[in-house]
C-alpha cells in the first residue's frame, strides 16, 4: 500500500456515435450514457468538475472539488472484499460517542512520524500471546502514583551499562528461595569504594560460622577464627 496521496484514476470514457446519449447543460453540466459496445459506461457531472464516472468494467469514480459532507440517520454497514486505501493529504480526526471495536486477523503496523500520544481514562489491559519487544532510543520514564508490581515466571535479566540507583522511603524487602550470587572482579574481589549498612542486627552465615552483630556487641561462631 502506498504512502503518496494519489488522486483519482484518469477518465476512460470513450463513446461513439449513435450510441452516446449525452445532455450538457447551459452552465456546463454534464449528463452522458454510453451504450458503445465495450466502454458502456455513464458520466454525471457539474460544471465545477464535482461528478461521478463508472467505467465499462463497473468500476466508479467519484470526485468532489469542494468539501462532501455525508449524513445518515441510521447504521451504515460497509463491506470491502478487496483492499481498503485511505490516503489524506491533511488531518484525520475520528470522533465515537461510543465504543470502538477493531480486530485484525493479520499483522498490524503502526507508524508515526511526529510524537504519539495516549491518554486512558480507566483501566488498560494488554494481552501479547507471543514475545513484547520494545527499542527505546531516549529516556524510559514511568510515572506510577499507586502500587506497581510485575511477576515474572522465567528469569529477570537488568543489564545496564551505567549506574543504578534505587530509592525507598519505607521498607526494602527481598525475599528469594535459591541463594544469592554476586559476581566479583577478576581478583576474586567485592570492591566498594563506601558502603554503609544501617539495621538494628546483622546476622551472616556460612556452613556452620556466624557472625551477629547488634546492639550487644559482635559475637564470633565457628570451629576456628583466624585473624590477620
Amino acid at each position: 500500500m502506498s504512502n503518496i496521496n494519489a488522486k483519482h484514476p484518469d477518465s476512460t470514457f470513450h463513446a461513439e456515435y449513435p450510441h452516446n446519449h449525452s445532455e450538457l447543460t447551459a452552465s456546463g453540466h454534464e449528463f452522458f450514457v454510453n451504450d458503445t459496445p465495450g466502454h458502456e459506461s455513464l458520466r454525471r457531472f457539474h460544471t465545477k468538475g464535482t461528478g461521478e464516472e463508472i467505467n465499462e468494467t463497473g468500476a466508479i469514480t467519484r470526485v468532489a472539488v469542494d468539501v462532501a459532507h455525508h449524513y445518515y440517520a441510521d447504521s451504515l454497514c460497509e463491506t470491502v472484499d478487496g483492499h481498503h486505501d485511505l490516503k489524506v493529504a491533511g488531518a484525520l480526526n475520528v470522533n465515537v460517542d461510543g465504543s470502538v471495536s477493531d480486530v485484525t486477523a493479520g499483522n498490524r503496523y503502526l507508524s508515526s512520524g511526529g510524537d504519539q500520544i495516549g491518554g486512558v481514562g480507566g483501566d488498560r489491559y494488554i494481552h501479547v500471546g507471543g514475545s513484547d519487544s520494545t527499542s527505546v532510543d531516549g529516556d524510559l520514564v514511568y510515572d506510577v502514583e499507586g502500587s506497581r508490581h510485575a511477576s515474572v515466571l522465567g528469569d529477570s535479566v537488568d543489564q545496564v551499562q551505567g549506574g543504578i540507583t534505587q530509592m525507598a522511603s519505607g521498607d526494602y524487602f527481598i525475599a528469594v528461595g535459591g541463594g544469592i550470587e554476586i559476581q566479583a572482579d577478576s581478583d576474586g574481589r567485592i570492591k566498594v569504594a563506601n558502603m554503609t549498612i544501617e539495621a538494628d542486627s546483622i546476622t551472616l552465615k556460612a556452613g556452620g560460622s556466624s557472625i551477629v552483630m547488634n546492639d550487644g556487641g559482635i559475637t564470633i561462631k565457628g570451629a576456628r577464627v583466624d585473624i590477620n
